[in-house]
């Protein structure tokens, strides 16, 4: 089975501006152990869209569904900590991603849940906080269609998302982003038109800063895949 692991990010951190959309998630239903949350979540251009967390702590899997906004593409992420498995389908495309082994730089679903249900708790969001964006990019080369064979990895959900769709693997991207667009790539497998992707999934939190002096933050925490050639 092929094994690809997760690679080292970049991170941005953006001071945004005042009119930056912030809003406390909304609490959607809770089911069999599974919470289902509605966030708003916005940049510094004042782009406001819904993205939906849907969270199983008995399972161990988070799913963000999100819509096309920005330069990001409409997409499904769908995360198994059991597995080590991170499966993307871009709605844009029809086409899904395999990841596994990068699950050490992300919330596990409890943690996850906690940072949101803290939020949801607080009612209100007072505009003398400061607020920044905390940005986190990786860059994925795409690899191998996903044989048939390699399916039986899928969890319920997974299967369901991508079970009749193709399934690239992805892996780590090698020199910068330049060199890997213009390598040359004429596979007939589909690969060709998968590439340049960009799929983000966003939360937030508040936390407190006691030094130089004391004051409150409140973080938009974005991570985005970037898939090339």
């Amino acid at each position: 089975m092929s094994m690809y692991v997760w690679i080292s990010s970049m991170c941005l951190m953006i001071t945004l501006s005042e009119s930056a959309v912030y809003q406390t998630p909304t609490y959607i239903a809770k089911r069999k152990g599974i919470s289902r949350y509605e966030l708003l979540i916005g940049n510094e251009a004042n782009q406001a869209v819904k993205e939906k967390v849907i969270i199983d702590t008995k399972k161990q899997t988070e799913t963000f569904i999100v819509p096309k906004y920005g330069r990001s593409n409409a997409a499904v992420v769908l995360d198994d900590f059991k597995k080590k498995l991170k499966l993307i389908y871009n709605k844009d495309k029809n086409v899904c991603y395999l990841l596994t082994g990068h699950m050490n730089n992300e919330e596990p679903p409890r943690v996850l849940k906690a940072i949101i249900d803290r939020e949801l708790n607080m009612k209100t969001v007072l505009r003398s906080f400061r607020k920044v964006e905390e940005m986190q990019t990786s860059t994925w080369k795409i690899g191998k269609p996903l044989k048939n064979a390699h399916r039986t990895l899928f969890n319920r959900a997974m299967n369901k998302l991508c079970g009749k769709k193709q399934v690239f693997w992805l892996r780590k991207a090698k020199g910068n982003k330049k060199q890997a667009r213009n390598q040359a790539n004429h596979k007939r497998d589909g690969s060709q038109y998968a590439c340049y992707s960009q799929i983000c999934t966003t939360f937030y939190y508040t936390k407190y800063v006691f030094e130089p002096s004391f004051h409150t933050v409140r973080v938009q925490k974005t991570r985005c895949v970037l898939v090339i050639c």
